[in-house]
């Protein structure tokens, strides 16, 4: 399977995740709910673009060898995290108020996608070894 539909299944399945993060965001803002921030629409854009670039940098990098994608995985996950670690305590000098929400929220879509993400990309990354391998042995 090639890079650019391992890309587009991934992207197709990060969208319909969103989407259903939103619906469930717009469903606990009708009824009024007090555990959701009004940042949540921005937390979610935030995973989805911070997710997808890992995403396509760590397909690249296991295009090339799985040694680095190893790696390259590695890295990617501790700059993430320290990345939304960062943004959390940024918010909390921001507005001291909401950060018990804001944090709330954020940690819960960070165990939403996180786990998604993981499978995404190892099971991707399982594909493309086994792809080259396949074709080292034809040659």
């Amino acid at each position: 399977m090639s890079i650019s539909k391992l890309r587009n299944q991934y992207l197709i399945n990060i969208l319909i995740i969103s989407i259903i993060l939103m619906a469930i965001y717009t469903a606990l803002l009708m009824l009024k709910s007090p555990i959701v921030a009004v940042d949540f629409p921005i937390i979610i854009i935030l995973i989805t673009i911070v997710s997808t670039l890992s995403h396509l940098f760590l397909l690249k990098t296991a295009s090339t060898s799985f040694l680095k994608f190893t790696n390259a995985f590695m890295i990617t996950t501790t700059v993430k995290l320290l990345l939304y670690l960062s943004v959390m305590a940024a918010y909390v000098f921001i507005d001291k108020d909401l950060a018990k929400i804001f944090i709330l929220n954020f940690t819960v879509l960070y165990f939403i996608y996180t786990p998604f993400e993981v499978y995404m990309i190892l099971k991707q990354a399982k594909r493309i070894d086994h792809d080259k391998k396949v074709n080292t042995q034809k040659s």
